[in-house]
């Protein structure tokens, strides 16, 4: 590598700071070193991993024989026995009539899937089939007049050819589509091959350099603290490893991605915390995770972006936000359903020194395996091993006022509850909030997300009752619910445990916004024998205020006394006993929203009857079986 490359590119890192940061001036140190080592790490030869292509028909003949070849095939020919599904363009333009998203997702991904997975059964078996499925899976991509969402093309500007832009499933189309070429080259139509390529570069890699090069304005994920971020420079990376034949234009890209990673990093609690949830943890961090293995093989393990203090505090969070059985708390826009995915927890050790790495093929998605996503075997390690979820009592995240309890000593009661503010990325107004599991079932529960449609991210976000404060178990004060916005931060009064009672306080009043709230307290204890959970609201108003709480459940609460209810799922029993400073009426509604997991959602309103200026309402929870 010449001198004069080296200053080159250090001076594109320096003039890059001020095109690309715009208002965040932040120039990570960690990163900066990083990427100025890609020049004289990389190597020279374009590079997608250890990927075998096609014509190594021997290796691919044995890979059909395993159990995850097997399963590819299958699942290859379920597609082949439906017609290819083709986005059309009265799909694309649904979005902008309607703001429904999902009917044009759904058949884009499945068009996606007919690539990756069918290329994947061509590779396993030579069967023409599939490579005429393939070939005409790719030719509709090819036509397509966008990549991206239509969620993401603003007056549809890139379907009528106006301009050219990267989002999230452009950038990740483009690697797959980059991994397909480079397996599947020699063997499928060259000129199919030649304008595949052309179109990844000019769709994907070429707006992503005249970025760098201030030809045109950045895309905003460039410098976004969120998952679009580690994404997009994921997606990016690998097209450019494996596509971009000159070395001097793959170090630039690959070296200001690395620079660029260090916004999504911004992003994570400096404990680790996700604000965005499980689910976009397994998304966001999972393509950190990516990024970081194709960076650590791509330079032969020169560049490892776990040694970011940044990244492996982020990794801590995979198995400190696990409840028991897995099960996670859905806080902001995750699903009821997600589960941490261990495969990163495995990247993850494997980076960090405490895993050596399998160095089998990982398949993606259900795809190609992408080899360069394997990790090799570390002769470096150490014999560390990472704490594993329910070892401890409680996890604590001070960043997002989050604690996890769970249960020790064959308790049976675990817990999660969230203080944090209401101006985090993908934000629930949910300030307060919290989860009660018994043994492995959830009794009171956070209903996670909505199904995305144009709603979700516009200024009516909050009129769904899943993302505003209503659908949440927390207060309503004067008939008005929790706002949204900059300070709106909660304050942690305590969390701690302490002789077998973990102890958590906040103040709720920044949630409000209301000057007439001078304090509203809220108390979730946990005492773990004999076992017990107690929520306490407590008020003190410069006006007497109709004040109520309420409790949120995945099935209807029955009544079984004037001051109690219990709710029964899952073979389990929560018993809920109510105190109050005055009188009180239950409210029950359902809450119909449109939950990805159809999930139903009752809410029960703890109300007092008379308005007060030291309003105090009390739940106690015990296990009734």
């Amino acid at each position: 590598m010449t001198r004069w490359w080296h200053g080159l590119l250090a001076g594109w890192l320096i003039s890059g700071a001020s095109v690309l940061s715009g208002a965040d001036p932040v120039v990570d140190a960690v990163t900066e070193r990083m990427a100025a080592r890609i020049p004289e790490t990389l190597r020279r030869e374009c590079w997608f991993g250890d990927q075998r292509p096609y014509s190594d028909r021997a290796w691919w003949a044995e890979q059909a024989k395993t159990p995850e070849g097997r399963k590819r095939i299958a699942a290859a020919e379920k597609l082949l026995a439906s017609p290819l599904p083709v986005p059309t363009d009265e799909l694309y333009l649904e979005f902008s009539r309607n703001g429904n998203r999902s009917r044009y997702q759904s058949v884009r991904s499945n068009l996606e899937k007919n690539v990756t997975v069918v290329a994947a059964a061509w590779c396993l078996t030579g069967d023409p089939r599939y490579r005429e499925r393939l070939e005409a899976a790719l030719r509709a991509f090819l036509a397509a007049k966008s990549w991206v969402l239509p969620a993401h093309d603003r007056g549809n500007r890139i379907w009528k050819g106006e301009t050219i832009s990267i989002d999230l499933v452009s950038a990740l189309l483009g690697w797959r589509l980059a991994v397909v070429s480079r397996t599947v080259e020699g063997a499928l139509d060259p000129e199919l091959i030649q304008e595949l390529n052309r179109q990844i570069h000019a769709r994907v890699l070429t707006p992503f350099r005249d970025m760098l090069d201030g030809k045109r304005k950045a895309d905003s994920w460039l410098t976004a603290r969120t998952n679009w971020n580690a994404v997009c420079l994921a997606g990016v990376t690998g097209a450019a490893l494996a596509l971009e034949p000159d070395f001097d234009v793959r170090a630039r890209i690959v070296a200001g991605a690395v620079r660029l990673i260090a916004h999504s990093l911004q992003g994570f609690g400096a404990d680790g915390y996700c604000f965005e949830g499980v689910g976009y943890w397994n998304y966001g961090y999972g393509h950190n995770l990516r990024f970081a293995l194709m960076v650590y093989r791509a330079t032969d393990g020169a560049v490892n972006l776990m040694e970011h203090p940044a990244m492996l505090a982020a990794g801590r969070y995979g198995e400190a936000i696990q409840l028991p059985g897995g099960m996670v708390p859905a806080f902001a826009d995750c699903g009821l359903n997600a589960r941490v995915l261990d495969v990163l927890c495995q990247w993850r050790n494997f980076l960090a020194g405490t895993a050596a790495g399998s160095g089998e093929p990982f398949w993606m998605d259900g795809s190609l395996p992408m080899v360069a996503l394997t990790p090799p075997v570390r002769r470096d390690r150490t014999e560390a091993v990472p704490e594993k979820p329910g070892k401890a009592a409680f996890s604590w995240f001070p960043s997002g006022g989050v604690a996890v309890l769970r249960p020790v000593s064959g308790g049976r009661f675990a817990a999660a509850v969230k203080g944090g503010s209401n101006d985090e990325p993908h934000n629930h107004n949910d300030v307060g909030s919290y989860v009660v599991m018994i043994d492995n079932v959830p009794m009171l529960f956070d209903p996670g997300s909505e199904v995305y449609t144009r709603r979700t991210f516009s200024k009516d976000r909050y009129q769904s009752c899943l993302l505003n404060s209503f659908g949440h178990p927390v207060p309503v004060v004067d008939g008005k619910l929790q706002r949204h916005g900059g300070g709106t931060a909660c304050r942690t009064i305590e969390a701690a445990e302490q002789n077998g009672v973990f102890r958590w306080r906040t103040e709720l009043q920044p949630a409000y916004g209301d000057p007439r709230i001078r304090s509203l307290e809220r108390s979730f204890t946990l005492e773990r024998r004999p076992e017990r959970i107690v929520v306490c609201d407590r008020g003190k108003f410069a006006a007497a205020l109709s004040f109520e709480t309420a409790l949120i459940a995945p099935v209807e609460f029955r009544k079984t006394a004037p001051d109690a209810v219990e709710v029964s799922h899952g073979g389990k029993v929560l018993r809920i006993k109510i105190s109050a400073s005055g009188p009180f009426e239950l409210v029950p509604t359902e809450i119909k929203e449109d939950s990805p997991t159809r999930q139903r959602v009752f809410r029960l309103g703890i109300r007092l009857l008379d308005p007060a200026e030291n309003p105090e309402i009390r739940t106690e929870f015990l296990i009734g079986n």
